[in-house]
């Protein structure tokens, strides 16, 4: 069973756009991530991109991999904070509105 996520992966403490360059290519394989030319700045890396955790895979299973790839990548401590946010079955609300209450409201706006 596959489950539907945007990930979104935030490196603070990065010295050089060529650690952030490592880390990409790093986490290429790992996730869909979009493309973003502004994704390393002021010595943090940020990208995000949606898709399916499959295998069983968890939340928690999915970070560790990617926090892992990073650290590789960098070869030294850096922050790391992965946000995983389920896309299916999202909370929401309707707002709708009836014909009658339509017409009320046309009457209200003239």
């Amino acid at each position: 069973m596959s489950r539907y996520y945007r990930m979104s992966l935030k490196v603070r403490g990065l010295r050089s756009e060529t650690e952030a360059l490592g880390i990409e290519e790093a986490i290429d394989e790992e996730w869909t991530w979009e493309e973003d030319p502004h994704a390393y700045l002021n010595g943090s890396y940020y990208v995000s991109g949606e898709s399916n955790l499959c295998g069983g895979e968890s939340e928690e299973q999915f970070a560790r991999r990617v926090q892992d790839a990073v650290l590789k990548a960098v070869g030294r401590p850096v922050e790391i904070e992965v946000v995983a946010t389920f896309l299916e079955n999202l909370p929401y609300e309707t707002h709708e509105l009836s014909l009658e209450e339509a017409a009320e409201r046309l009457k209200e706006l003239k």
